[in-house]
């Protein structure tokens, strides 16, 4: 269907490699000659909600774990620098503070020793960052791609986890006036695909159904949020020079919505319906002949 242009999606494949290795390895797999990954997944950390993100110091609700590091530095900074001297962007799973500082420093570490400009290596998830870590993304031109929806689905229960260290949690506003390039997504399929719930918990920032905001100096404007998911993300696949924005010569990709959200309160983002939906220029949606899929909308009456 890719060949014959009939498949409507286009993605981005990466390969994942778990060790030094496992990199190696897959350098002499072989591969279709129309798969063609540029980009390498590793993993540093585990995730919040099992007590696994790699923190500083230990959890609020088990002293006795600190998290768990899939990697220490003789292990993360050896893969790191094959990487990217292999020309590939590294795209690094790191949720707590420790492991984005791990990562931060290993990219530096591999830049210093080989510095190649415009790698655009990014960091999945930065969910929680120290002051301290916060410009060294801008320095060293780390992309964080976030996923907002997390947001959502972590307030029951993040605080339990971090105790104050909270403020440091999902930070796009303090990444953004650091000068960071933010891409966001949904980090499907552990989290909802559909991005008008990150639009919502961008610039809400508090539950579905209304309530006070979290951090709310932390959050977005509607055209902050839309950017990181548009222009951000095509800066982060190396592809702004043809997604992103709405110009002669980009590829028309669009999602019509039926109501305009930068004239109505945040609210109105879960309760807006897609009209059609537009790939290069082609209609694959259409809202008046075609049924949305059953799912009930989140209803949000009173964000604030």
């Amino acid at each position: 269907m890719n060949r014959t242009g009939d498949f409507p999606l286009r993605f981005n494949p990466w390969l994942r490699a778990t060790s030094l290795e496992h990199y190696r390895q897959l350098l002499f797999s072989p591969m279709k000659e129309d798969f063609k990954p540029h980009t390498i997944k590793i993993f540093v950390d585990g995730s919040l909600g099992a007590r696994t993100a790699l923190l500083f110091s230990p959890y609020k609700d088990a002293p006795s774990t600190s998290g768990l590091a899939i990697h220490e530095e003789n292990t993360l900074n050896p893969l790191v620098e094959a990487i990217h001297r292999g020309g590939f962007q590294i795209a690094a799973h790191a949720i707590g503070d420790r492991a984005n500082r791990m990562i931060l420093d290993a990219i530096e570490r591999a830049q210093t020793l080989f510095p190649r400009p415009d790698a655009r290596h990014r960091i999945e998830h930065a969910q929680i960052l120290r002051n301290e870590e916060l410009h060294r993304f801008q320095k060293l031109g780390v992309v964080a791609s976030v996923q907002p929806v997390h947001l959502l689905e972590d307030m029951p229960w993040a605080e339990k986890r971090l105790g104050a260290r909270i403020s440091h949690g999902y930070r796009y506003n303090s990444l953004r006036r650091s000068g960071v390039v933010l891409a966001f997504g949904t980090d499907w399929p552990f989290a909802p695909l559909d991005p008008r719930e990150g639009l919502y918990a961008a610039v809400a920032r508090c539950p579905r159904m209304g309530g006070n905001p979290w951090s709310p100096s932390e959050r977005l404007n509607l055209q902050q949020a839309v950017e990181a998911y548009t222009q951000g993300s095509a800066y982060a696949d190396f592809q702004e020079d043809r997604r992103g924005i709405l110009a002669p010569g980009y590829d028309a990709d669009i999602v019509v919505l039926d109501r305009n959200l930068f004239l109505l309160p945040p609210s109105e983002i879960l309760k807006a319906r897609v009209d059609f939906t537009i790939i290069q220029g082609r209609i694959v949606y259409d809202r008046s002949i075609q049924a949305p899929p059953a799912k009930e909308r989140h209803p949000a009456p009173s964000a604030k």
